[in-house]
């Protein structure tokens, strides 16, 4: 839908148990749930597409319980990239591509946890455990190498590069250098993923 005027642009032959659009509507991200499309209720592909045409940028054809497939994946705002956690019989493992695909531009291994990525681009928050988990920690990449570490489980990336930080009874917003500037009360966290609005709101 156009949301200036609410006039239906078009309609996607597609179910989705998880979508990510970008800022400017251009680009949407899909995870399946049986899609149509492809034979099989245990498709878990993801597919990239170009909105409002419907154009497929690209697609990793994955399929549920069998070899490698996904759990969970994040559309950068621009659109520009696109984060997967990845499931398969060696483990877990979390990447980031262009969401027109592409080579691996950054990966990890060993957690389920979402791959935050900054409203520029060039950040990448990753956290070692589970929001309820003690003792969690975010790793901080910046163009895909790591910077620093920052205690708490990542809700998402605000305005300015600055990264909302889960802390139960507490959030906690840090810079892209680890240092602390703000914080609230809130006894159960936040789990992301954020919409940013302005530079004080999300």
């Amino acid at each position: 839908f156009d949301t200036s005027t609410f006039a239906l642009e078009s309609t996607l032959d597609y179910a989705a148990s998880q979508l990510a659009i970008s800022t400017d509507g251009t680009v949407l991200a899909l995870r399946a749930s049986g899609s149509p499309n492809v034979t099989g209720a245990n498709d878990d592909s993801i597919t990239t597409i170009s909105l409002p045409a419907g154009a497929v940028l690209n697609k990793w054809p994955y399929v549920q319980d069998s070899g490698t497939y996904a759990t969970d994946m994040t559309l950068s705002s621009s659109g520009s990239l696109l984060g997967q956690v990845l499931s398969s019989p060696a483990g877990l493992a979390r990447q980031v591509t262009a969401s027109a695909g592409g080579a691996v531009l950054w990966s990890d291994s060993g957690s389920a946890e979402p791959v935050r990525l900054s409203l520029d681009d060039t950040l990448i928050a990753v956290s070692s455990g589970p929001l309820d988990a003690g003792n969690v920690t975010t790793t901080v990449y910046l163009n895909d190498v790591q910077s620093t570490a920052v205690p708490g489980w990542s809700a998402g990336w605000l305005e300015g590069d600055l990264l909302l930080q889960t802390l139960p009874p507490q959030t906690e917003v840090f810079n892209s250098a680890g240092i602390e500037q703000s914080s609230f009360n809130s006894a159960s966290g936040i789990a992301g993923p954020l919409q940013p609005l302005t530079a004080t709101a999300f």
